[in-house]
């Protein structure tokens, strides 16, 4: 066990991907917290073969070893006589050393120094100067999408985002909002099933747009965090304009810009409302469409065509999906694109 503990390498999670080099030395995501609880698996690197194990860091301060359960190697679990150890963390939020001790012991067993963290992995260095790195073991998938339609030169047409949460029992939790029409009126709000469900698969439509992302845990949870401050002014009637494309595309902004709070995630020009920026020179109740088209172009490597989506998705959504704010829960088809 000792040995084992020497070997971690510690690389912790918070908002976003990509790092930066602090004043400790420490490769950090800037602007982001780290948050080491949840489960997390050795891989190997260039100087260090894997360790073939889990760890489960829990809110306790104590972090448990699982192993496969079985013929099921898919399916790690706690053991009888797993090996249990408290931990420390020199600073929480932006760790640089993490310390293991014996249950109830005052001196810790084994300290590493951690140099690197992200959103998904951490990196730690042992006694001998050997890096491990570690990634987070996450049951569910997140992604983005990010949608707009061209609509009419007076109304404009629908343009919202929809976070994705896949989980493990081949089922995904959906929760979408922005502007949509009903009774040819432009409405900010959660969009309705059957708007949002028609747009999971790109349209091949010149007049559709589509910036689809796979996020990370703490990437789609700042997204939901915006999508429920909207939701909640949507509901009090607290709009921040009294004109619809402008609270759509101010809330897509704002969306957009979360998923670069640590590192630069993705492309995203901050809007400036300038009348010498591209984006506004078109009509304006359409601006909302050339924004997704304009993230979708500067984006487009990062883009998750139809296909490599469904494998990713895997069984997600095939059949029924669920939404909170839908009952009962939408049946999704993943149909060939328009």
């Amino acid at each position: 066990m000792v040995s084992l503990l020497k070997s971690f390498a510690f690389l912790v999670m918070a908002g976003a991907c990509g790092a930066a080099s602090g004043e400790n030395g420490i490769d950090t995501p800037k602007g982001c917290e780290f948050d080491i609880t949840g489960t997390w698996e050795a891989v190997a690197t260039r100087d260090s073969p894997a360790i073939g194990v889990r760890y489960r860091f829990g809110t306790d301060g104590m972090a448990v070893s699982l192993t496969p359960s079985g013929a099921d190697s898919s399916e790690w679990v706690e053991k009888p006589g797993a090996t249990v150890n408290a931990y420390r963390l020199d600073d929480p939020g932006a760790p640089s050393r993490i310390e293991f001790f014996a249950p109830g012991a005052s001196s810790p067993r084994s300290s590493q120094e951690i140099s690197q963290y992200d959103d998904g992995s951490f990196t730690t260095m042992d006694e001998s100067s050997q890096p491990h790195r570690w990634l987070r073991v996450d049951p569910h998938r997140y992604f983005v999408l990010l949608v707009a339609l061209l609509g009419d030169v007076a109304k404009g047409g629908p343009a919202f985002a929809t976070l994705i949460r896949a989980d493990s029992d081949g089922r995904a939790t959906l929760d979408s909002f922005g502007i949509y029409i009903a009774d040819e009126l432009p409405i900010v709000g959660p969009i309705p099933a059957a708007v949002s469900n028609k747009h999971l698969v790109e349209s091949r439509l010149d007049s559709e747009t589509m910036l689809r992302v796979e996020l990370t845990r703490a990437e789609y949870n700042r997204a939901m965090a915006v999508m429920r401050s909207w939701d909640r002014r949507a509901r009090e009637n607290r709009m921040m304009y009294d004109t619809a494309y402008l609270n759509s595309i101010v809330f897509l902004d704002q969306l957009a810009q979360t998923l670069n709070q640590c590192n630069e995630r993705i492309q995203v020009k901050k809007l400036s409302w300038s009348a010498r920026e591209p984006v506004m020179a078109h009509n304006h109740p359409q601006l909302p469409f050339f924004y997704v088209r304009d993230l979708r172009k500067d984006n487009d490597s990062l883009h998750l065509r139809n296909e490599e989506f469904r494998e990713r998705m895997g069984s997600s959504c095939v059949g029924t999906c669920r939404s909170p704010a839908t009952t009962p829960a939408p049946k999704l088809s993943m149909a060939q694109p328009r």
